[in-house]
């Protein structure tokens, strides 16, 4: 197709979907508006060298009003985060290794899944741990 008219008819991707589409037996070429609004929104993203002078200043003055507040408030020593993580009671690990050719590598078991664990919920800020909780499985 690019070679009878013209390499930017046509882009890689388009012909991907096209093909996918006439392999399903889907022979419309339109365009889906819907979807395509849709991917216009998902995709859509602001990137600095496309950012006109105008832009840049008001994000430089947004970062400066940022950091003065941090300065005066200690706005972000505020923020708390939490997470979740699985610990297990046998913690045996498994980590890749060297071996000389011909040689076999060691093995380690796999982790059962009948292991016992527990389920740590923690919370901290800047200074310390605010809150932990060990939930049985």
């Amino acid at each position: 197709m690019c070679e009878s008219l013209g390499i930017n008819t046509v882009s890689c991707d388009t012909v991907k979907v096209w093909f996918w589409k006439f392999k399903a037996g889907n022979f419309d070429i339109e365009d889906n508006h819907v979807l395509a609004a849709l991917l216009k929104l998902i995709f859509n993203r602001w990137v600095p060298h496309e950012l006109t002078a105008e832009d840049k200043r008001k994000r430089k003055a947004a970062c400066f009003v940022l950091l003065r507040d941090q300065r005066k408030e200690k706005t972000l020593d505020r923020i708390v985060t939490c997470d979740e993580k699985w610990v297990y009671y046998n913690n045996t690990s498994r980590k890749g290794g060297w071996s000389a050719p011909g040689e076999s590598a060691g093995s380690v078991e796999r982790r059962a899944l009948i292991n016992k664990k527990v389920l740590l919920c923690i919370c901290w800020d800047c200074r310390r741990i605010i809150y932990k909780e060990y939930l049985k499985s």
